[in-house]
């Protein structure tokens, strides 16, 4: 979740930026069927049960499996073809369920985990893989095992292109797109194995700064915000020295920006996901 905090924060900053489209990701992992983890509360363990990497890279979302009994530890980590290398790469303590956003997003912070663990993946091929995690107690006896399901080579970006007002911006999901046309057509096209389910549109914001979005028909003509007399404020937390401090920060728009919201359906992983455009009106 560190890394969804500093992706949104570098959004927020790109908008003022002389580069017209970003590459950037972030899924609402607040919603419902939005992230892959689940709970085995019988043995005390919380983890992905699915995620997608790519190929011939290391730099992919890497697997957090969180344990709450005391003295469990993972003791292998295997996977089912030579095609996908699966290593655990970091484990540490947990003191506080503070210390794990993670707990209060996914599991409620019902429970209280004593060890947080990282797996990260290298695909040489792609296709999908199984990763079988086995966990051990105090008495090095396996407690439980868990697989998780990877998807190697698959698309990462659930939005393959968008156009707007005749003008198409290929291969990235969630981007800035700098416009001097008040209006055109939308139209998103998702990726190999996603459906698009809903597009949205904010031009107004609440009292909050949060963007008020109503839905629109994909590939109908919409018109953009023409005005700058908003600020969206939000928060981050900084741990120093096992403190966390929350933050707010607000932002005001150098120009009028229109959001997107896209919502689609992973087919691989059997959850719904979101990617944001912005357009911002340059005139």
């Amino acid at each position: 979740m560190k890394r969804n905090i500093k992706k949104l924060t570098s959004l927020l900053f790109a908008l003022v930026a002389t580069t017209c489209i970003v590459l950037l990701s972030d899924v609402d992992a607040q919603a419902a069927k939005t992230h892959t983890y689940k709970r085995d509360k019988a043995n005390g363990v919380l983890y992905n049960n699915a995620v997608r990497v790519d190929v011939g890279s290391r730099w992919n979302d890497i697997v957090e499996v969180l344990l709450a009994d005391k003295g469990d530890y993972i003791s292998s980590v295997k996977s089912n073809s030579p095609d996908l290398v699966a290593k655990l790469t970091s484990r540490s303590k947990v003191k506080t369920n503070d210390n794990v956003f993670i707990c209060s997003v996914y599991d409620n912070g019902k429970s209280t985990y004593k060890s947080s663990n990282f797996i990260e993946f290298y695909a040489t091929k792609k296709g999908k893989y199984t990763v079988t995690v086995t966990v051990k107690n105090s008495k090095k006896k396996v407690k439980t095992k868990k697989k998780i399901a990877v998807y190697a080579g698959y698309p990462s970006d659930p939005v393959a292109s968008v156009t707007y007002a005749g003008k198409k911006y290929n291969g990235q999901s969630n981007i800035n797109i700098c416009t001097k046309k008040a209006s055109g057509k939308l139209k998103i096209k998702a990726s190999d194995t996603y459906t698009i389910k809903k597009v949205e549109i904010a031009t107004t914001f609440n009292e909050s700064g949060e963007p008020i979005f109503k839905k629109v028909t994909n590939g109908k003509k919409i018109s953009l915000s023409k005005k700058t007399n908003y600020t969206v404020t939000w928060n981050s937390y900084d741990n120093y020295n096992g403190y966390t401090e929350l933050r707010y920060t607000t932002y005001d728009y150098l120009k009028p920006v229109t959001h997107v919201r896209v919502t689609c359906y992973d087919k691989k992983l059997k959850i719904n996901t979101y990617a944001y455009i912005w357009l911002i009106y340059t005139k």
